[in-house]
């Protein structure tokens, strides 16, 4: 059986919602699930906003990271890399951890830009949750599609 999980009608998880995780409404979100609870109560979110954009995914991603060290001027940028969508071609994989109190946070943000919109996944954890999720928001981000009734 096939699910398709949709919002504002731009993007739709092709499959079902993997095992543990649930589809969670968000304002602000085109899409939203909520994963597995940390060890230390840390909530697990994956988010998917769809906006207008017509720059380069060069552009955007030194966009993105300057905007990450605006919102956390503590935060430390781990990684920036090159991921592959089958829809969307040649995206970005940005890794980002901070401080809140004595927990270490991961923010991750999968970047894309198709046909002049930027796609960002957002994902958010406890930094030690994230190598237990990374292979499920992988396969998450790679079900992402436009719906039918997105913008061509």
């Amino acid at each position: 059986m096939m699910q398709v999980v949709t919002r504002r009608a731009s993007i739709e998880l092709a499959g079902t919602t993997p095992a543990g995780w649930s589809r969670r409404e968000q304002p602000g979100t085109d899409l939203a699930f909520e994963g597995p609870i940390s060890i230390d109560g840390t909530d697990t979110t994956v988010r998917v906003v769809v906006e207008p954009g017509g720059e380069s995914i060069e552009t955007a991603s030194l966009r993105l990271m300057k905007e990450l060290q605006l919102a956390h001027p503590d935060a430390l940028l781990v990684n920036c890399e090159l991921w592959p969508h089958p829809q969307w071609g040649d995206g970005r994989y940005i890794q980002s951890a901070h401080l809140d109190g004595m927990l270490t946070l991961a923010h991750d943000v999968y970047l894309f830009v198709d046909r002049g919109r930027t796609i960002r996944i957002e994902v958010d954890c406890a930094l030690s949750q994230l190598l237990l999720i990374e292979e499920t928001v992988a396969t998450i981000v790679a079900r992402l599609r436009r719906t039918s009734g997105a913008r061509r």
